[in-house]
């Protein structure tokens, strides 16, 4: 089996109306720079991403889906680096494509297509099934208390019992918190993630305890810097809500490398 031709479709899926943040809240969320736009200056969903069909000799087709905003000159060379390979015969922990925000559409297809050829569902190239179901989150990204608390109360109605926003110090995540919980009841649990965007740590310890009090609050993902592992360690011996650093490999422009998960559980800075 060797690897015939790769296509390579643009697309752009926009958001519902209103699905990201409160209306007329100007808050973009996508964190890296995009040509001449620096981050935090661009709405993920206005981003193209690239679906690909990699397609064999043998007429066996995996399909993927990139991440947005990869660059189109280095998908391209990457899908020409990959004709004429034999996706049977790859290494698929340790793929022939550089890691970053290209490798997982490129991997995505891959499994797809390996499995396909050994009729095995893709799971089972990854060690087998670890669960039957997978446990899953309401998400918003910036919005008021009152918008916030809607929003909980109308998602606790589809089934939901977690939600997970974008917590900026713009907003009052306390506030937020309570509404949700006034909406949603206490049982709702929700997830904050600033992505790294509460920089001072001595500023955010008092409304930590705030949270704590509300109680609905069950993880805090990325709140500062995460090269400061030193104050990450802090926070976590300071509060009880637990901490959660965010590493992946499509953030290797933000240089996050899979040791960071090491280091942060040998310095006692996460939970």
């Amino acid at each position: 089996m060797n690897i015939s031709r790769i296509e390579m479709t643009p697309v752009v899926v926009p958001a519902r109306e209103n699905a990201i943040n409160s209306p007329g809240k100007a808050a973009p969320l996508h964190m890296l720079s995009v040509g001449a736009s620096k981050g935090w200056s661009v709405q993920f969903d206005s981003l193209v991403k690239w679906i690909l069909k990699i397609h064999t000799n043998d007429g066996i087709t995996g399909i993927g889906e990139s991440l947005r905003a990869v660059s189109e000159p280095q998908m391209r060379e990457i899908a020409e680096s990959l004709i004429g390979a034999d996706p049977t015969n790859m290494n698929l922990r340790d793929l022939p494509i550089p890691y970053g925000r290209a490798y997982d559409g490129f991997e995505c297809a891959i499994y797809d297509l390996v499995g396909k050829a050994l009729s095995v569902p893709a799971y089972k190239l990854l060690g087998g099934a670890y669960r039957e179901r997978v446990y899953c989150s309401a998400w918003f990204g910036q919005r008021d208390p009152e918008d916030a608390g809607r929003c909980a109360s109308e998602f606790r109605e589809m089934g939901y019992d977690c939600l997970k926003f974008k917590g900026s110090l713009d907003e009052d995540p306390v506030a937020v918190c309570k509404a949700i919980k006034d909406q949603a009841g206490e049982d709702f649990r929700v997830i904050i993630d600033p992505n790294t965007r509460w920089e001072r740590p001595a500023e955010i310890l008092p409304f930590l305890g705030r949270l704590e009090e509300i109680g609905n609050v069950w993880i805090l993902e990325d709140p500062i810097p995460r090269w400061d592992l030193r104050n990450w360690r802090h926070l976590r011996r300071k509060s009880s809500i637990p901490l959660a650093l965010h590493t992946a490999i499509p953030y290797a422009e933000l240089f996050q490398k899979p040791q960071d998960v090491i280091l942060a559980i040998q310095e006692e800075a996460v939970d």
